[in-house]
């Protein structure tokens, strides 16, 4: 490691340059969205309770990625070193950031022999509009993306058989039980060790071992007797495994050829819109480099890290518009590989090509969304609008709330938290309150939480904001947050 280092140690010092430009004005841009607190604030519930979630754990996704996001919240002593466990939050996945832009750039090394190409990769990726949007974000998808890269690291650079495959095989465990989809890239992993003269009974070993790990999640289920489906989204119930993987298999089931209601293609043209380059062009050279590139082995291996993710996005399911994150390394490195090829064998100007990509990028993630995510202010009234509950709400208080503010207000033992979902679905809690035996303190509503009750048929949350009055508003450039008292 030290010898790679000092060998490339400008295009190493490039890198941390670009991913500290990416890392200005990281707690104000963009606005926390609502997975962020849940995903916090079970962190917090794990490390305080040793629960996997504030309330019941209902399998919507496994649970190593806000355990490990716990971990950090304990070495960082987040609850008193930082204002917010969300600015916490928010630190870790971009320290995870530099680590996942780190080992882009090692692999595409490992991959094109050359520093130069090797670099287009992070380069591009640190700079991309949608990673400076929703990278930035405390998403499983980006704590996915980590340990995804770090298999392709350890299968690439460890030189001992036996401890190259069982760490790649348990960290993509990890990336398994951090979300579900990180399953696919089985496939690529397998074919990269088939072609790189792996024998099959290694490969074998190395998905016995993942197989292993990842299976203590069922094993959890079945050990809570939460594993068959049972009639929990219909009447209630304990939770089970099956019948949430169901559920989500059944949100939004839409065809690939509806225009009109695939949400697939309505964040397909987002995507290529704000950032062309990584999106088409890296689509085009994921074609060329399975198609026409030699050795078409390599070629086919990178490849398909981005087909069999893209055969998931087209399934006709519910996607929303984060999900291309786990894609975009992959995509540069796709790239990167392909003007590698151009340059030494069709003899293109690649090294002329590479600025113009990377510079295009730069200027598309300041021009195309409308907004510069270095300078713009969309998170402080998020964080003043909590600030302002946990000093204005007395002991005993309970508080509806979007899912971003969860976390921090957990931090107060003696305040009742509720998102709207929540007290929308929570049977026991809603009989309370309308039987008089609970007493709402304040609403704390986003323009995210207007569009839910509006659209989600939220009529418990939309017939006690309806009673009550404004008490409180923070707004930032086009965010806004609202603090409502019930009358009573």
């Amino acid at each position: 490691m030290r010898h790679i280092i000092r060998t490339n140690l400008v295009p190493l010092i490039l890198v941390a340059l670009g991913v500290s430009v990416a890392s200005i004005n990281l707690y104000n841009f963009p606005y926390f969205e609502g997975d962020e607190g849940i995903y916090t604030s079970r962190a917090w519930t794990f490390l305080k309770n040793g629960t996997l979630s504030t309330d019941t754990y209902w399998y919507d996704h496994p649970p190593a990625g806000w355990l490990l996001l716990s971990m950090w919240l304990f070495i960082s002593r987040s609850e008193t070193a930082f204002s917010s466990l969300l600015t916490s939050g928010r630190t870790f996945i971009f320290a995870i950031f530099g680590l996942n832009t780190l080992m882009t750039y090692l692999i595409g090394l490992k991959l094109t022999n050359s520093r130069l190409f090797a670099l287009i990769s992070p380069l591009l990726v640190v700079f991309s509009s949608i990673q400076l949007y929703f990278g930035r974000r405390i998403l499983l998808d980006n704590l996915m993306l980590f340990w995804v890269l770090l298999t392709f690291t350890s299968l690439l650079y460890i030189q001992r058989p036996a401890l190259r495959t069982g760490l790649s095989a348990m960290f993509f465990a990890v990336a398994v039980l951090t979300k579900e989809n990180a399953i696919l890239f089985a496939i690529p992993f397998i074919w990269l060790q088939l072609t790189t003269g792996q024998q099959k009974k290694t490969t074998l070993r190395w998905l016995g071992i993942a197989l292993l790990i990842v299976s203590l999640y069922p094993l959890y289920a079945i050990s809570r007797g939460e594993f068959l489906p049972n009639n929990y989204f219909e009447n209630g119930g304990k939770p089970s495994l099956l019948s949430t993987l169901m559920y989500q298999a059944s949100r939004g089931k839409t065809s690939i050829f509806d225009t009109q209601n695939s949400s697939f293609l309505k964040n397909f043209s987002r995507w290529a819109i704000e950032d062309p380059i990584l999106i088409i062009g890296g689509l085009t050279a994921t074609i060329l480099n399975l198609i026409l590139v030699k050795p078409k082995k390599l070629g086919s291996v990178l490849a398909l890290f981005v087909i069999v993710q893209f055969a998931f996005l087209m399934r006709g399911g519910i996607v929303f518009e984060f999900y291309i994150l786990p894609l975009l390394p992959f995509l540069a490195i796709n790239i990167a590989f392909f003007l590698h090829t151009a340059s030494s064998r069709l003899r293109l100007p690649a090294f002329t090509i590479a600025v113009i990509l990377v510079a295009v990028t730069i200027v598309t993630s300041l021009t195309v969304k409308g907004f510069n995510p270095f300078t713009e202010k969309q998170a402080s009234a998020q964080l003043a609008a909590i600030e302002w509950i946990m000093q204005n709400t007395d002991s005993g208080g309970i508080v509806i709330t979007d899912s971003y503010a969860k976390a921090d207000l957990y931090k107060r033992d003696n305040l009742e938290i509720r998102s709207h979902f929540d007290a929308q679905y929570d049977w026991d809690f809603k009989q309370d309150v309308l039987t008089n035996k609970k007493e709402i303190t304040y609403l704390l509503i986003t323009e995210q939480v207007e569009k839910d009750v509006k659209n989600a048929n939220l009529d418990f949350v939309k017939n006690i904001l309806s009673s009550a009055h404004l008490v409180k508003e923070f707004s930032d450039k086009d965010w806004q947050v609202k603090i409502y008292k019930p009358d009573k």
